[in-house]
């Protein structure tokens, strides 16, 4: 089991780097800058902002510069506000938990109630309402609900980032949900090879 462990904790460290390096090329092909978009800007401010934020270099230095930061802890500054991105994510994650919070308790409330009322109207206007509720609900992500309710969570300030081309906030957050979702599916993974011991020599 301590072999198995080493292997699936060793590769999570590929998965983000491989995250990592196809969200920043991802940004940078799209033409045009964060700053490029604003034409009221005079070209001496345009130029100095992107020297302050490494833009004027070629895009193999911001990579490494990205990279070594990243490493150790230092996810940059936003475009917008200047402020530091671990901060504003932290933030963020506070109020996407209390909205998951929330959101699972008032599912759990009105699945009950819902899933009741259908039980007892079958394929009544009660149990064609239940079903209707319960597919909205299961197909629409979280984060694009919060995006229009805008609540000012991590989903809100990636899609924010996106419209604005703030290149160290869309990493920041990209990188936020990869270590997430590969710690929850190493988990997942190590509670499996409890439960099934054969799986830990596939």
């Amino acid at each position: 089991m301590a072999g198995y462990t080493i292997r699936r904790i060793l590769w999570v460290i590929p998965v983000l780097w491989a995250v990592a390096t196809i969200t920043f090329f991802l940004m940078h092909l799209v033409p045009g800058g964060p700053f490029t978009q604003d034409k009221s800007l005079p070209p001496a401010v345009n130029a100095a902002l992107n020297k302050r934020y490494h833009l004027d270099k070629p895009i193999y230095e911001q990579y490494g510069l990205y990279r070594w930061d990243a490493s150790h802890g230092d996810l940059g500054l936003s475009f917008q506000g200047d402020r530091d991105v671990s901060t504003l994510l932290r933030d963020g994650f506070f109020v996407t938990a209390q909205l998951g919070l929330m959101g699972f308790i008032l599912a759990a409330v009105v699945g009950m109630v819902l899933g009741t009322l259908s039980a007892l109207n079958q394929n009544g206007p009660l149990d064609y309402l239940g079903v209707v509720f319960a597919t909205i609900g299961a197909s629409v992500p979280n984060f694009i609900m919060a995006a229009f309710l805008g609540i000012p969570g991590v989903g809100r300030a990636f899609v924010t980032a996106v419209e604005r081309r703030d290149y160290a906030m869309i990493m920041g957050s990209t990188l936020f949900y990869a270590v997430i979702i590969t710690f929850a599916n190493l988990i997942v993974d190590l509670a499996d090879a409890v439960v099934d011991p054969r799986i830990r020599y596939r």
